[in-house]
């Protein structure tokens, strides 16, 4: 084998540079314990708006828009931010937050499904649609 990198071709070069990035990810993670889940699959339409309370010390909760948009409030008056489908969120320290979706009108109630595998949260509201999955990791207790 090739003393230095100058003498691989390009090819091989990037497959041991992604050799090497996957096994930082590897240790990463065995540093750090992680697991996670599907609390709710929603399925909302306008108006909505979910409040989300702190949460457990160790869970880090997520949301994925995959469809449709949302306003991210912070209850601590940050500016909200508008999320569209693609938009991934991650609050690693658990932090209290509310989405919605950006009127002012009171939602329409809220129901839940639940299903062998998934809970989905739905309502009848009929202004714009949301598909969206919220769940969180959970570090294991040592860290």
């Amino acid at each position: 084998m090739a003393d230095n990198f100058k003498d691989l071709p390009d090819r091989l070069i990037d497959e041991i540079e992604m050799e090497h990035a996957r096994d930082w990810l590897s240790r990463l993670l065995e540093m750090i314990p992680l697991n996670g889940t599907l609390d709710y699959r929603c399925f909302l339409g306008a108006p909505w708006r979910i409040d989300f309370p702190a949460s457990e010390l160790g869970d880090i909760p997520y949301h994925v828009i995959l469809g449709g948009s949302a306003v991210l409030e912070d209850p601590e008056g940050n500016p909200t931010r508008k999320l569209i489908a693609g938009d991934i969120l991650l609050f690693p320290h658990g932090s209290a937050h509310a989405l919605h979706d950006g009127s002012d009108a009171a939602p329409a109630p809220a129901r839940q499904r639940s299903t062998l595998t998934t809970v989905f949260h739905e309502n009848d509201g009929s202004g714009d649609r949301l598909d969206m999955m919220c769940g969180r990791f959970i570090l294991s207790a040592e860290h």
